[in-house]
């Protein structure tokens, strides 16, 4: 049986892991040109990708935005906690996803 994945939008470029930050508890509001605007304080943004539900096209709540640099990786990993949109952020580096994850 088939099963169905998250859909994007995408700003930008390619995606490298290592230069990649996962942001969740994001406001179902938010735009991929809003998280870019946010995180340009820390860096250059390559991408910003809200993950969508795929039938119905909303927010799931978290996001990827990709750096041009691990230097402004790492400085925008201090935007955890911080609010954005009434909500207060979580962010992390991301992880690769493993053999199995959806």
């Amino acid at each position: 049986m088939w099963k169905r994945r998250g859909s994007a939008a995408v700003i930008g470029g390619d995606r490298r892991p290592s230069d990649q930050i996962y942001v969740g508890n994001l406001s179902y509001r938010v735009r991929e040109a809003e998280l870019e605007k946010f995180f340009a304080q820390y860096g250059v943004v390559t991408s910003a990708r809200v993950i969508r539900d795929m039938r119905t096209k909303r927010s799931k709540g978290y996001a990827f935005v990709t750096f041009q640099t691990v230097q402004a990786l790492d400085n925008a990993l201090s935007a955890d906690g911080q609010e954005m949109a009434g909500r207060m952020l979580v962010v992390r580096r991301a992880r690769p996803r493993t053999q199995g994850e959806e």
